[in-house]
């Protein structure tokens, strides 16, 4: 009993600090409590829908589930940038139509990613940042967040496919007369995925090809 008093006492501070906004947290039996979970170090068993408590629109209450479970959850991972596809010259918005021989597409680049795959409804919550060498050979940022659906490729599931939408801020000194201004973006992602190791592509106005491992 004492026990339970504590735990209860323990999340009802970390939900106050605001950590636990919109989440619902299922009630435990005394062996569960005991055994505590692997996913949190309070341990206890957050609720994997991301609509419960839900009292906005649906796609906000996915996303602030998927950074919260990110931040608290989820596990680091290295991103390797090192190939951008562009599709026309004339497509490289916003600098306008150029020579498509004047464009870098080998972009070597690193990043750091958190992540957390909710393994009930094979969905994939994605915070990055990742600095990398642009068009014009120069750096550029992105920071964002990305959420995919998953698709089993095989009967074991370690192989899958993935899509879904990626929101971030990029810097890109080249087009903004060299000034660190941060730009808003959106971009469609999609991932080939097996186990810890993930290849995946981003279309913005350009194809980003990167990999990702966790660890």
């Amino acid at each position: 009993m004492g026990f339970r008093i504590i735990l209860t006492l323990l999340l009802s501070c970390y939900s106050i600090l605001g950590f636990a906004d919109d989440v619902k947290f299922e009630s435990l039996t005394m062996s569960e409590s005991l055994s505590f979970s692997e996913s949190h170090p309070l341990g206890y068993k957050p609720s994997l829908d991301p609509m419960t408590n839900c009292d906005s629109w649906e796609w906000w209450c996915d996303i602030k589930f998927g950074v919260s479970r990110a931040v608290e959850s989820g596990v680091n991972g290295l991103m390797i940038n090192g190939y951008a596809y562009h599709l026309s010259a004339g497509a490289h918005w916003p600098t306008g139509y150029v020579n498509q021989d004047q464009l870098n597409e080998i972009t070597p680049g690193v990043g750091y990613t958190r992540t957390f795959y909710n393994s009930q409804y094979n969905t994939e919550y994605i915070l990055y940042a990742m600095v990398f060498a642009d068009s014009w050979y120069k750096p550029e940022a992105h920071i964002g967040y990305a959420y995919q659906k998953y698709f089993d490729m095989t009967d074991s599931g370690k192989l899958k496919w993935g899509i879904g939408y990626t929101p971030f801020v990029f810097i890109k000194p080249s087009m903004t007369n060299e000034a660190p201004i941060p730009i808003p973006a959106l971009g469609i992602m999609s991932s080939l995925k097996y186990d810890k190791f993930s290849l995946m592509v981003t279309y913005f106005n350009v194809l980003f090809f990167n990999a990702r491992v966790d660890f």
